[in-house]
């Protein structure tokens, strides 16, 4: 049987990453989850190839360390304001400065999404003072001892309809794809002083074999770009691959 390549993704990316076709002849094995659980699992020793974050903190520090090879721009994304069906009005930033209204993100530190929700919080706790809102986020994802979310169920859909938060602050890609497992959602883009953009980073295994380079090469190029557009990512325009 052919070696196996090993493809470690952010979870975000689980759609569009799946069912990976075999490079020359090599199976691909997947494995999705939060990326700062990832890279920690790289750092353990888990088999990887190719390492794909939603931010570019994680891979700097694998190639820091001298395990991969310097990171390249995969695609971005931006975060919005998932609803349930019950909350009414159309400004973002109102709504989650609503002190009734109990907010979702993802584990800060553990997940990039997470980080970013943050960083949206405190500029809304800046700019309206009495807000609160990063001490009210709860993290209902992106940790091992979470509650486990029902299998084919989308996450963020799943802990809104469940009671667990009237907002999710998660990645436009995730607000797409939650409203398709549950149409009754609505999905509000953030304003401008809340907007926040996440860039997501592709780094290789130091050392690793020519199939891995191909690899990587095919999720660079389209229709693998195209196909992240649909989900609700912003491929990055002109990449180039960067020196080992």
């Amino acid at each position: 049987m052919a070696e196996v390549l090993h493809l470690l993704a952010a979870g975000s990316l689980a759609k569009a990453l799946a069912n990976p076709e075999p490079v020359a002849g090599r199976p691909v094995i997947t494995r999705f989850g939060a990326s700062g659980l990832l890279r920690e699992a790289i750092e353990m020793g888990a088999p990887w190839d190719i390492f794909v974050s939603a931010n570019t903190d994680h891979p700097a520090r694998l190639h820091r360390a001298g395990l991969g090879t310097p990171p390249r721009a995969f695609c971005r994304n931006r975060l919005c304001l998932i609803l349930r069906p019950e909350v009414a009005g159309h400004d973002a930033a109102a709504l989650l400065g609503r002190h009734d209204l109990r907010i979702g993100i993802s584990t800060p530190g553990n997940d990039p999404s997470g980080d970013y929700a943050i960083e949206v919080l405190r500029r809304l706790d800046r700019i309206a003072p009495g807000a609160n809102a990063v001490e009210r986020a709860r993290p209902l994802t992106g940790a091992p001892d979470l509650p486990v979310v029902p299998e084919g169920r989308n996450t963020y859909a799943w802990h809104l309809v469940e009671g667990a938060a009237d907002l999710f602050l998660t990645y436009r890609s995730n607000g797409i794809a939650a409203r398709t497992d549950t149409p009754e959602l609505r999905v509000l883009d953030l304003p401008e002083p809340l907007a926040v953009q996440a860039s997501y980073a592709l780094i290789t295994r130091k050392g690793a074999p020519p199939e891995v380079e191909a690899l990587a090469d095919r999720l660079l190029a389209m229709p693998l770009q195209g196909r992240l557009r649909v989900l609700g990512f912003d491929p990055v325009p002109q990449l180039h691959r960067s020196p080992a």
